[in-house]
């Protein structure tokens, strides 16, 4: 296997109080807080194997309610999005649309790799759950992304969307080098 290759920022939005913190902590450190404390981070670095690679992720979490000139600088930043909502809250997911397109509004265009996470998978029998994962799918499909319903706090399918992310932002490493070396073949008339 190869050293570690960092293949870019994923940018981690959401609701407040949905899981995005403990989320990325479960990513990073595979620990859970059981005491809610927003935004405990910045950023932190994540590893996934991939296709016998060692990839390294950088995740950065935009507090619910930064200000705005901070938080599109933020996504411009962003190599890939994953959008965090709350499984038992229907408001955290309607959210979603909200965030994305200022996200597109930002980085002006039209889509960026992204994943959308359904997180308290812990909840989902819960007779207060909101969000139906049939909703989530349409909206993910409309989205051209995967979507997933995982469990920060029991760990459960926690990985997938890490490996999601790794998946494509190696893919679109491969093809920025690959066109890098395209140019680098032409010949250049002086």
């Amino acid at each position: 296997m190869n050293d570690a290759m960092d293949v870019g920022r994923v940018i981690v939005l959401g609701y407040g109080g949905v899981g995005k913190t403990s989320c990325v902590s479960v990513f990073s450190t595979n620990t859970f807080a059981d005491e809610y404390d927003p935004t405990l981070f910045d950023e932190v670095k994540a590893h996934v194997i991939v296709d016998q690679h060692n990839v390294v992720l950088t995740f950065e979490e935009s507090g619910y309610q930064e200000e705005r000139m901070d938080t599109e600088n933020r996504y411009r930043r962003g190599d890939a999005f994953m959008f965090v909502y709350s499984i038992p809250s229907r408001e955290s997911f309607q959210e979603l649309n909200t965030l994305r397109t200022s996200v597109l509004a930002a980085v002006g265009k039209p889509t960026v790799p992204a994943v959308i996470v359904g997180n308290k998978k812990d909840l989902a029998n819960d007779p207060n759950v909101d969000v139906i994962q049939a909703d989530a799918l349409q909206l993910a499909n409309a989205w051209h992304c995967q979507h997933f319903e995982v469990s920060a706090k029991s760990r459960e399918g926690i990985q997938a969307p890490l490996e999601a992310l790794a998946t494509k932002l190696l893919i679109l490493h491969a093809l920025m080098q690959a066109g890098e070396g395209q140019r680098s073949k032409k010949c250049t008339l002086l």
